[in-house]
């Protein structure tokens, strides 16, 4: 019964939080020059990075990523995807503390924070992937594959990131320090996911070790699904699914436990 009365609450504040992402968005932009290419020059400039420092020694470990642009594109694929999850997640750990001031003085349902970060942040993603697209269209890619095989992944890493993010950011609010561990927690996974490195480079067997990993079988999946040209299958993204699941429902009862309280601890 109360699952259906939020997602009706979110429909009668639909306004407020298409407002709210249009705001977020407006702000993050305000008086600048460059606007919302700031959104992609810090990813932009990790492909750079680590495209000139791995580029050699990396080509012969990327299997499929053929080319002088080979490993750029195996680079795009694994850091768009991580930088959406990880700003998700970040962005939405704080969100009451950084909407504490509207939450104080404005009566409405404190779970169209988090949904106001997962449009915001949706937003960035399409800027950054559109341009990924035309990339790959000059390079001699096909962009409808690589349009097509985004799709379901970022339906899981969404869901990941909300309600993970959604967990944390009500523990954050009684806990300060569950932000700053998961900073710390992102750096590992960063490195924990095959961004920078193919599977197939690591030792086989310290290859299933990272399919306990979740964000792995999102971007080894589009990464795949570019090398070989076929579908993604739905039926390997049960495991995120069910991490997501999992989480959303010790966030839903987290929620019902603990928002009267928010208010008094902000």
């Amino acid at each position: 019964m109360k699952l259906i009365d939020l997602i009706k609450q979110i429909f009668k504040y639909k306004f407020f939080i298409v407002n709210g992402i249009r705001r977020d968005v407006e702000v993050k932009y305000k008086r600048s020059y460059l606007g919302f290419l700031w959104t992609i020059l810090n990813p932009v400039s990790q492909i750079l990075i680590y495209s000139i420092i791995f580029s050699h020694l990396m080509k012969s470990k990327v299997g499929g990523f053929d080319g002088e642009y080979g490993y750029a594109i195996f680079l795009c694929l694994g850091i768009i995807p991580w930088t959406f999850f990880s700003e998700l997640l970040l962005r939405t750990t704080n969100i009451f503390i950084d909407n504490a001031h509207l939450i104080k003085k404005v009566s409405i349902p404190k779970f169209v924070f988090p949904i106001i970060c997962l449009g915001s942040s949706l937003f960035n993603f399409f800027i950054f992937y559109f341009l990924f697209v035309i990339f790959a269209f000059i390079v001699g890619l096909n962009p409808a594959t690589i349009i097509l095989n985004i799709f379901i992944p970022l339906i899981f890493l969404s869901m990941m990131g909300m309600s993970v993010g959604l967990t944390f950011a009500l523990l954050n609010v009684f806990i300060r320090d569950i932000a700053n561990v998961v900073t710390i927690g992102l750096q590992f996974l960063f490195w924990l996911t095959p961004i920078v490195y193919n599977l197939n480079a690591l030792p086989e067997n310290l290859r299933g070790w990272l399919y306990f990993n979740p964000l792995s079988i999102c971007i080894i999946a589009s990464q795949n699904a570019l090398v070989s040209g076929q579908s993604i299958n739905i039926s390997n993204f049960y495991y995120p699914g069910l991490v997501s699941l999992v989480f959303f429902i010790i966030s839903y009862f987290l929620y019902f436990r603990l928002v009267e309280k928010l208010a008094d601890e902000l």
